[in-house]
């Protein structure tokens, strides 16, 4: 099946076009297909990795929910903290706006309905989904796939501009279809062709040149872009991975998952200070803000992790 070296190099690889995204796009470039991708790869493999009930719903609070939560309090408190800074240097932009307010209400909209670390709205549609389609996958198979399939539909009448739960309900199916034997034959075909470079790279080029097709004539209200781009990327990635002999799996997946919860406050600190030194007009400033935010949060994350070894060895 689909190893993790793949979904790893996938992951990180999208969350750097995440990234770009966030730093006021690279010369107005903006990647619309990386929300689909990382969610089609979400339901794939919510399905393939299923194995009871009980030890899902334990991975998903543990690795998603528990840092969704922790995290959002501390944007939380931060952005309380230092609002009236930010708000007067047009750092404000970067949280959720309306600003939360200090109370209990505020704290669950802030942590929980609208998360004030803006990205995490992501996080949010993955919990509810994983959720909803653990319940799911308990049932009998043909129901389970049923629904899935009714929801897909559902979803692309009601929200045609939809880039998570379509796309998520996609991968789902395709996860099934990957479990049955027919499935598992069409992958390991397809697999044994992507191990000739040869093949791979043609598949590679073909399958970027639709997907930057798709994402040039991006429509919001058109609902199969979504469901077209998440798929075909996730083929590039895996093509690509052919090339890429990816190593420390779970090394790459922290580091993503840590790009991901914290650029958007790199990046305001890096547009605040910025401004501060009146460099905000500078040409290659989006450049200048993708380059640092990676450095900053390498270097946090080697610190992070340095601290959580030490304190393993001790004990």
């Amino acid at each position: 099946m689909i190893s993790r070296g793949t979904t790893s190099f996938a992951r990180l690889f999208l969350i750097q076009l995440v990234l770009v995204n966030h730093c006021d796009s690279i010369n107005g470039i903006r990647f619309k297909f990386t929300s689909p991708t990382l969610a089609f790869i979400s339901g794939l493999l919510a399905v393939i990795s299923f194995s009871s009930f009980r030890l899902k719903i334990k991975s998903v609070v543990k690795n998603l929910v528990f840092p969704f939560v922790l995290i959002n309090i501390i944007y939380y408190i931060f952005y309380l903290v230092g609002k009236l800074i930010i708000i007067s240097h047009g750092y404000g932009h970067l949280f959720y706006s309306p600003p939360p307010k200090l109370s209990l209400l505020g704290l669950f909209d802030g942590v929980i309905l609208n998360p004030v670390n803006g990205p995490f709205w992501f996080l949010r549609n993955l919990i509810i989904s994983h959720f909803v389609l653990i319940s799911l996958i308990s049932l009998p198979k043909n129901i389970c796939i049923l629904l899935t399939l009714i929801s897909l539909i559902l979803i692309l009448h009601l929200k045609p501009g939809d880039r998570f739960y379509s796309p998520y309900c996609a991968g789902g199916l395709c996860g099934f279809f990957l479990k049955t034997d027919f499935g598992e034959t069409v992958f390991k075909k397809l697999n044994n062709n992507i191990s000739d470079l040869y093949k791979a790279s043609i598949m590679v080029i073909s399958g970027l040149l639709f997907v930057l097709f798709i994402n040039q004539k991006w429509n919001q209200h058109e609902p199969f872009s979504a469901i077209l781009s998440g798929p075909i990327f996730f083929c590039v990635l895996i093509c690509g991975s052919r090339f890429i002999k990816t190593a420390g799996e779970q090394n790459i997946d922290r580091f993503s998952f840590f790009i991901f919860a914290s650029h958007s406050a790199i990046i305001g600190g890096i547009k605040l200070l910025l401004n501060i030194l009146h460099l905000d007009s500078v040409l290659l400033l989006p450049v200048l803000k993708y380059a640092f935010a990676n450095i900053f949060c390498l270097f946090f994350f080697l610190s992070f992790s340095r601290k959580i070894f030490s304190i393993k060895v001790l004990r």
